[in-house]
């Protein structure tokens, strides 16, 4: 069912309204609906996306998405501090939620901070050293 599908009906007879389809509430809602006698109703405020038919800018390998403001509430802003301009705010409104949009990046840690933690009373064994990629 589409947005512009759902009724007030709909809302009163379902055992669980899960509000927003990213990644989190997208698996809540299909954990919850495994049980056929529960009615489970997911809303989320982007668009209706089909089985098999998500936009070729979210399938991308890199994150394509993100540059698309279809995917985002427009004029969202925020300030880090007291009387800084505000920057904006980017909130997904799209099947999946940020997963969908925002790609993943991994970056590993610099030794030193690794080397500080240890010194610092961490377990031994977490120090630079030891959490070096290991290599065949």
């Amino acid at each position: 069912m589409g947005y512009s599908d759902v009724r007030e009906t709909d809302i009163c007879e379902a055992d669980v309204v899960v509000v927003g389809a990213g990644s989190a509430g997208a698996a809540l809602a299909a954990r919850l609906s495994e049980d056929a006698s529960r009615r489970v109703l997911l809303i989320e405020a982007g668009q209706d996306t089909a089985p098999g038919e998500v936009p070729a800018d979210i399938r991308n390998i890199f994150p394509a998405a993100y540059i698309n403001s279809d995917y985002f509430w427009p004029g969202l802003a925020t300030s880090f501090r007291k009387g800084e301009a505000p920057v904006p705010f980017l909130q997904p409104r799209v099947m999946g939620g940020g997963s969908s949009v925002m790609g993943m990046i991994a970056l590993r840690g610099l030794p030193s901070d690794f080397d500080a933690w240890e010194q610092m009373g961490a377990p031994t064994g977490v120090g630079a050293t030891c959490c070096r990629p290991s290599r065949p």
